[in-house]
Parts: structure tokens; sequence; C-alpha cells
């Protein structure tokens, strides 16, 4: 009588997908040659990762079916937004030899789950696209053998080895694993690892046949009241201090453990262990025949007002269990401390007539339930004269951070400087005060005159050429009007001007007055320094948006610099530089650096020396000369220009003349235009010979718009199903280091085409298919390729007649 089980439930996790990721529902048309094997995905051996044991993606950057190590790393991982998990298993039944069967001709097991059925009515209906993972044991005995028969990737991994690599996306494959010739000891436990992933329409096939017992370890999950199914428990997902409401982590096994079973997890979140929770072990033990343990977070009260904060808990890889479809799980600890309240302007300038002003007050957490804040009004505003009286207090509702306070300005006849609304928050029952209590608005008057100020002389130098302000009211004043300003700016007051006293009075029915700025005559050489005035605000008057002006003060002692092209023009060829010229009016006390920007519409470094944007007048001198070389280049140009305008500089004033050109001719001619290449396919069948040479061979012509003066080399690459030199003669010459086959045609010059011939080849494969060649044009000297885009051809290589060996 047999011992073995009469069947084996195989466990691990299925991931969801949509069919919109770039790895899933691909576009055949897009790779040569369509559907087919995709070998070498993944290394040979297994990554140990804190998600458990993993494939590690081999593409350099990408494999004909996939799109690089960043979306495969998705297809066995856990991924919010891209994929979603279920566990899964599936029951292998016993046969009369030994050999447990698991089949199923459409495997679509997660149908209408997770993400759901997306291809709509093209496809029968399915979901499609996932991906599935199990992590067995077995105890290898000589003789045992597995087969798999099915589509789309399969990866197995023997004791961390890659032992079947059939990945892709194509029809259904038998694949089998014979153990005894893989090195292993018998009576030796090993690790058996399984990938598999279903990614393309329109069918699904999966069998397995094993002749040796496959053990799955039970499934870990970590879960919480809200994604724990049926699970009863009194403890939930959330905490709250002061440490009587405790949360919980449950960690669950699908069947009962075999024996004491130690399982690990990494705790992550916002809150701090040892100050918002009692820390966690890190591992937990579920008893053998349990099913399930609880990780109790127990909070730790504290007087600091805080948000919610989070416990997060991930199952790491470990012995006796898989990792399950849930390894994270959240707790969030609840503060029981009160809302802290505060207050700002948020808009804190109203205006009459009807400009409203605005305060916000706001809770740094939602109110547990209706609260009234209350507050005291100040400010030198009137209620109920200068703006509508307000409440004294404001209800947050439950569940609420904020709330707002209008206040409302009432429009008068009287001249009025600004006035203040002053709210500061007063304690209350429910809530704190937090620190920024209090906050102003301003209300201004529309009766009041309204003040800007200009640089009616913005000009002044050294030793008594003076300057001038002008600050102006929209309308008359009807008393004596002080007007408040700062001043600022590079100049210092008592040292480059007489300083100025920061009030002035425009008289009663008068719009205007000036403030004159007297510069200091000294002996130092300086730059231009500048004078700035900026109104303040103040009684009897509104500021416009025109509220600050500048005046600047020339020195007399620094020389004036100017500029002229002293030979504006430059050539290419024969070479012939330009020449700009920098000037002073006077001999420079010291060395001197003039600074100067470089413009136009040449190009610095290409079609010119770059130039350095600076130059030094030695001391004594008046001037300094700057060579424009021209760079002689193929390029057919237009003449271009090299402008340089003189920038203000510490030592000299900048004169009339700040800016000289220097034009730049060309001497190339005009290109002749290149031909354009195109393929076309003129016979696109060929049929492989019975025996002998082929008759039926497929044609294609590379031809030219234009006959070229030269013979033109065009370059092209070489795909498709078909096996140059198995089923036709090769058409290329080289192999690229990406693995692709190039080759080469010769248009001889005044010709307009060359032929490139397919041949097909007889060969000892019997019931295939019809097989492509695909020929693709490549970018090359001497010609341009098609704009049009027909720069590909194919030819089909349809299967003939064989004289089959006799049996």
């Amino acid at each position: 009588m047999s011992t073995l089980p009469d069947k084996l439930v195989l466990t691990g996790v299925i991931r969801d997908f949509h069919k919109s990721h770039p790895d899933f529902e691909m576009d055949d048309t897009q790779i040569p040659g369509g559907f087919g094997l995709d070998l070498g995905i993944v290394e040979t051996t297994l990554q140990n990762t804190p998600e458990g044991r993993k494939p590690i993606y081999a593409g350099k950057p990408r494999t004909p079916w996939t799109t690089g190590k960043e979306n495969f790393d998705q297809w066995y991982r856990n991924v919010p937004g891209i994929n979603k998990a279920i566990d899964f298993s599936i029951t292998l039944k016993r046969g009369s030899n030994n050999v447990y069967t698991y089949e199923n001709k459409a495997f679509f097991p997660i149908d209408g789950k997770l993400f759901g059925n997306e291809m709509g009515r093209a496809y029968p209906d399915h979901n499609y696209h996932f991906t599935f993972e199990g992590h067995w044991r077995f105890t290898y005995q000589p003789g045992q053998v597995f087969k798999f028969f099915g589509d789309d990737d399969l990866w197995i991994f023997i004791d961390g080895k890659r032992v079947v690599d059939i990945g892709g996306v194509h029809k259904s494959m038998a694949t089998s694993i014979e153990l005894d010739k893989l090195g292993l000891t018998p009576g030796k436990a090993y690790d058996f690892d399984f990938f598999f992933a279903e990614r393309h329409t329109s069918e699904s096939q999966f069998r397995i046949d094993t002749s040796f017992e496959l053990i799955a370890p039970p499934l870990a999950n970590i879960i919480t009241k809200t994604n724990q199914g049926t699970l009863v428990a009194p403890d939930d997902d959330s905490a709250s201090e002061p440490g009587l409401d405790t949360g919980a982590f449950f960690i669950t096994l699908d069947k009962p453990a075999t024996e004491d079973l130690t399982i690990g997890y990494v705790v992550t979140g916002t809150a701090q262990p040892g100050a918002d929770y009692q820390p966690l072990s890190g591992s937990v033990t579920i008893a053998k025949g349990q099913t399930q343990t609880k990780v109790l977070v127990n909070p730790i009260d504290d007087p600091l007002i805080e948000a919610t904060e989070t416990v997060i808990a991930t199952l790491q890889p470990g012995t006796g269990y898989q990792m399950g479809s849930n390894s994270t799980a959240t707790v969030t600890i609840a503060d029981n401390d009160l809302p802290a309240a505060t207050i700002v302007a948020s808009d804190p300038s109203s205006a009459e007539p009807a400009d409203t002003g605005e305060f916000i007050i706001s809770f740094d957490q939602p109110a547990l339930k209706d609260l009234s804040v209350n507050y005291l009004v100040g400010g030198t505003a009137e209620p109920g004269v200068d703006y509508q009286p307000l409440a004294g207090s404001v209800t947050l509702a439950q569940g609420q951070t904020q709330a707002k306070i209008v206040v409302s300005p009432i429009d008068d006849r009287l001249i009025e400087g600004p006035e203040t609304v002053i709210l500061t928050l007063q304690p209350g029952s429910g809530y704190q005060v937090g620190t920024a209590a209090s906050a102003t608005v301003t209300i201004w008057d529309n009766d009041a005159p309204v003040v800007t100020v200009i640089g009616t002389d913005p000009g002044a130098a050294e030793p008594a050429d003076t300057g001038e302000f002008a600050i102006n009211l929209d309308q008359a004043a009807l008393t004596d009007l002080t007007i408040s300003y700062s001043v600022s700016g590079s100049a210092q007051p008592g040292v480059d001007y007489q300083a100025l006293s920061g009030n002035v009075t425009i008289p009663q029915g008068q719009t205007q007055v000036k403030i004159p700025v007297v510069p200091i005559d000294d002996a130092t050489v300086e730059a231009p320094e500048t004078v700035i005035v900026t109104l303040q605000a103040g009684a009897g008057y509104q500021l416009a948006d025109a509220s600050s002006a500048t005046v600047t003060i020339w020195d007399d002692d620094a020389p004036t610099a100017t500029i002229v092209a002293t030979d504006p023009n430059a050539q290419e060829s024969p070479w012939d530089p330009g020449e700009f010229t920098i000037s002073f009016d006077q001999a420079a006390l010291s060395d001197l650096s003039i600074s100067y920007s470089v413009g136009g519409s040449a190009t610095p470094g290409v079609d010119y020396q770059t130039l350095s944007s600076s130059v030094i007048i030695p001391q004594g001198q008046t001037q300094v000369k700057i060579p424009v070389n021209p760079i002689d280049d193929a390029l057919v140009e237009a003449p271009e220009t090299i402008v340089v305008s003189l920038q203000p500089g510490g030592g000299y004033r900048l004169g009339a003349s700040t800016t000289a050109t220097v034009t730049l001719g060309s001497n190339d001619v005009q290109a002749a235009v290149l031909p354009t290449v195109s393929i076309v396919a003129t016979d696109p069948n060929a049929t492989e010979p019975g025996q002998g040479p082929a008759t039926d061979i497929g044609i294609c012509f590379v031809r030219l718009d234009k006959a070229a003066a030269q013979d033109v080399n065009v370059t092209y690459f070489v795909g498709g199903s078909a096996t140059p030199g198995g089923d036709y003669q090769p058409l290329h010459n080289r192999q690229l280091p990406n693995k692709q086959l190039a080759g080469n045609i010769v248009i001889p010059k005044g010709q307009l085409q060359a032929r490139l011939n397919v041949v097909p080849k007889a060969d000892l494969v019997y019931n295939e298919t019809p097989e492509t060649v695909v020929i693709f044009l490549q970018n090359g000297a001497g010609y341009r390729l098609d704009p049009a885009g027909q720069n590909k051809a194919l030819v089909t290589i349809q299967v003939g007649a064989r004289n089959k060996p006799q049996g």
C-alpha cells in the first residue's frame, strides 16, 4: 500500500497587472520576428532580498520581450498601484503511476478579481495579465522527473540555480527536468522556486507533472482588522494614548504550523519606538498546530500635541514559511492631547468700499466634535463704524481643521489713515491656544489721496549736478500732509550725498513736493551709486503700486569708457580678423578691468574664438584692442554678427558709445543634397527547395531617388523568424556587439538601384510554419533614409515539398 499522499496542494502568490503595463500585452509588430522565446531574461542564480528569493533581471538594458529592470522587478514584488496580490493554490492529484498532475487548458485563476477582466469584446472574457510564484521543498531520490507544459514565461530554480528557462511570449511549450542530471545528493532536501507569468491574450495553458512530492511551506501574511477578511479579533488597526486603546497586528499561516515557527518582521513608520509606543521585538513564534499569533501595539502617553502616527510592520523571509500576498500592515496611533488653535490673517488687507479681509483659525488635528473657539476683538478700527461687528467666537465642525472669519469694511466719507482689526484667541473648552494666537487685518480708506514717487531728475553727478525725486498726490491735500519714506541704495548718506530727512510735508491744497539729491564731491574714483526712496504707509494717504524710485550719482573722477569696431569686417577664408577698440577719455590711474557682454548671431567657439568678457587697460594707457578671430568651417551660412556691449564697473564711467558690431562673412558654398534611399520587396515570397538549389527566391531592391556621382554604400540590419545559414543564404557580413546582424549593399555611381536576393535553403526540419526575413535600412554616409518611412522590407519563406527519409 502506497504511503504517498493522494494529492499535493502547492501554494503561492498571484499578482495581477493592468494590460497597460509595459511588459504585458506587448505589441508584436514592434519586434522583428514577432512572438517567440526570449531566453536569458533572468540570471542563472536567485537573489535573496527583503521580499524573499527573487530572480535577477539580466537584460542589458532590455530583452526582446521585456522593457528593462525597473518594470521586470515589479513582476514578483508587491507594488501599490502597479499590481494587486492574493494567495493562491493548485492541487495536483496522484495517478496510478504515482505521478502527480495538475492540468488547466484555460488557466485564468483570477477572472473577475483584483483589477478584473480588461480586454473587452475583442478576446474571450478573461483576466490575462498575471504572475504566479511558489517557493516549495522536496527530498531528492534518483529517478525523479518534473514536467511542465504551458505559456508564457517559466523559470524554475533548484537549490538556487536556474534549471528551466522558457521566457518570452509564445505558444504553449513543454519542458522537463531530470533531477538525476543536476548532481543532487539522494535523501537531501532542496528548495524548488517556481516563477510563472501569463502576459498576453488570447490563451493560457498550465500543466504540471511531477514524480516526486513537492511540499509547500505555509504562506505567512500580516494583517490588521481592516484587511483580515473573516478573522475575528477584539483588537484593531488603530491605537490611541494614554495606552488603554491598543492596536494589533495578526501574523497568520494558511495551514497549521508543523513545528514551532519563528517569523521575523521589521518595524518602520512615523511613530517612534520607545517614545510613541512600546518597542516591538522584531520576531514572533507561531506554536505547532496554530495558524496565527498577535503582536500588540501599546502606545505611550506623552504631553505632546501630535498628528496621527503610523507603525508599519513588514514580514521578512525566513525558514519554514513562504511570504504571502500581504507582507506589510499598518497600525495608526492617535494622540489624546487637545488640538492646538492658531490664527493667521490669510488676507491681511481690506479696503473701502467692499474689499474684505480674512482671518483663518486652524487646529493642528481634526476636531473630534463641533468646537467653539473664542477670540477677543481689538485694534484702531471701530466695529459698526469701520467694519461689520464680529461675533467673538467661531465653530469648527467635527472632522474639520479650520474656519474663516471675514472682515467686511463699512464705506464712509471720512478721510482716514489705515486702521486695524486685531483678533486674539482666548482659552476655551476642548482646545488649547497655540503659539500664533493673534493676527491683524488692516482696513484702508478709499477717500484718502493716493501718493506716488518718481525720479524727475534720475541722474546726479559730482561735483554739483543735483538729482531730484517728486512725491505726488492724485488729489489736493485737505490739510498739511506729512509723507514718510525710507532711504536705501549703494550711495552713502553724508559721504556721497547730503542726507535726506525721511519725511516731507505736502501743504494744504498742493499735490506735489520735491526732494533734491545733492552730491558730495570727493577724490575717490567710484562706480555709479544709487539713492532709493521708498514710500511708507501713514495717516491720511494711500500708497500706489509705484512706491519706489531711484536717482543715480555719477563720479566726476573716473575716466569715461567707449567702444568702436575699428575693423568691423571679418572673413573665414581668406582668413581676416575683425577688431574692437575700447577707449578712455583720460589715461587710467591704475590697471582697470573693463567688463563687457557678447551677443550677436555668430556662435562663440563655433564661428569665432570665444571672447573673455573683460579686458584690462594698463595704468597710463587710454585704449585696448579686442581681436575677433574667425573659425573656418564647412557650413553654409549668411553673414553673422558679433556684438560687444560695455557693462558698468568700478573705476570708470560709460560714455555714449557703449556697443559696437563686427560682421563675420562665410566662404562656404551650398552642399549638394544627398540622395534618398528606400527598399521594396518586389517578390516578397520564397519557397524552400526539396533537394538541390532553390528555384523560388525572394527579391528586394534598394533604390535611390536620383543617381549619385559616386558609389553609395547602404547599411542594413537583418531580422525575422527565419535563421540565416539554416533557412536561407546569409545576407549579413558581420554581427554587432548587441547581437544585431548587419550587412551592406553598393549602388554603383550613376545607377538608381541594387538587388538583394533572399535564397531559401533545404533543411531537415519538417512541419514548419512559414518564416520571415526582415531587412531594415540604417543611416549612413552619402545618403539619407526615405522620410516617408519605406525603410523596411519583408520576405516570407514558405515550406516546400520534402523528400522524407525512409524508415
